[in-house]
């Protein structure tokens, strides 16, 4: 277990903190803005917020870590799948559909390989998330540059 003034718990207390509270307002931009592109971030927010707290988890609570790290992975997966889909929405007025769903098996069959092929070491198996999370990060900015585009 991590002292709770390890600069890596405190560190993400905040961005959990600081991301719950982009959630929040997000979910009341939703209530009184009815834009559906709002709704595909909000979730993404939420997911992102859920993502973390199954970081922190795992980090202060090793007997269970290799169970909440395929949480934070695909948490993580499923805000940037999010995050894509609601730019695609404000660019475009394209939302996501049904056969959209088939996504989450790729994601998932990753979310749980890559803690196991880690041996559950976060600094192991965090290098190649981060290149997938950079991947959906710049997808959805090359979405928005298409659509400025035009």
């Amino acid at each position: 277990m991590r002292a709770g003034t390890d600069p890596i718990i405190v560190g993400l207390i905040t961005q959990a903190v600081a991301i719950a509270i982009v959630a929040i307002l997000s979910l009341l931009l939703t209530r009184s803005t009815r834009r559906p592109y709002l709704r595909y971030w909000t979730g993404a927010w939420i997911c992102l917020c859920v993502a973390l707290a199954a970081l922190l988890g795992s980090l202060l609570l090793a007997r269970v870590g290799l169970l909440l790290q395929p949480l934070y992975l695909l948490g993580e997966y499923l805000f940037g799948f999010l995050f894509i889909a609601g730019c695609q929405y404000y660019a475009g007025g394209v939302g996501l559909t049904r056969k959209d769903a088939w996504l989450l098996l790729p994601a998932s069959g990753v979310a749980i390989m890559l803690p196991i092929l880690g041996g559950g070491d976060f600094n192991i198996f965090f290098i190649p998330h981060a290149a997938i999370v950079a991947y959906l990060l710049a997808s959805a900015l090359q979405v928005l540059h298409a659509a400025r585009r035009k």
